[in-house]
């Protein structure tokens, strides 16, 4: 059984970019071959081998703006309290109760 190769390599360096950007940092890529001939004046052949392997470095960044987020979420929340309202629907009281406590809570509070 062929038991798995684990290396390890790292770029040292500091590159910007931009959020939902990707940048390559860098690869390394190995190769080897090897061929042994054997065999007499009755009976020859030939054993051959090939290894390749390849290993890159990159990075991927997304900014993920909390504030932004909630602020997006209440409003949607409260357009849909607006339209619950309207056709009488009623929550159950657990969710009532954190429906009140997110609608009255200061913004920028954690």
């Amino acid at each position: 059984m062929q038991q798995p190769v684990l290396r390890q390599f790292g770029v040292g360096t500091s590159v910007s970019v931009p959020d939902r950007g990707r940048a390559f940092l860098g690869g390394v890529s190995r190769g080897a071959t090897s061929t042994k001939r054997f065999g007499g004046p009755f009976r020859s052949g030939t054993n051959s081998g090939r290894e390749f392997s390849n290993s890159s470095v990159s990075v991927s960044v997304y900014i993920h703006d909390f504030d932004a987020m909630d602020a997006a979420l209440l409003n949607a929340a409260e357009e849909s309290a607006a339209a619950r309202s309207s056709s009488n629907v009623q929550l159950n009281p657990r969710a009532a109760t954190a429906w009140e406590s997110l609608r009255t809570r200061q913004p920028g509070s954690r």
